[in-house]
């Protein structure tokens, strides 16, 4: 498995236990929320504009907020 990979994988974890879902297009990510299906990241300023440096960004963010 690429290093690539693993980190995904790892962030997929961490947005799952903070009630997130992240989806991927392409080479860009989105941070979703689970229940509400709401974008919380990654819409602006085009859809799926997150790398994966700015996906662990928003989930820092997010579980100092919650």
């Amino acid at each position: 498995m690429s290093n690539q990979k693993i980190i995904e994988d790892r962030a997929r974890r961490r947005a799952r236990r903070l009630g997130l879902r992240i989806t991927k297009y392409r080479n860009g990510f989105m941070v979703v929320d689970a229940d509400t299906n709401g974008v919380v990241a990654g819409s602006q300023p085009f859809p799926y504009a997150l790398n994966l440096d700015d996906v662990n960004e928003v989930l820092v963010t997010y579980a100092r907020i919650d």
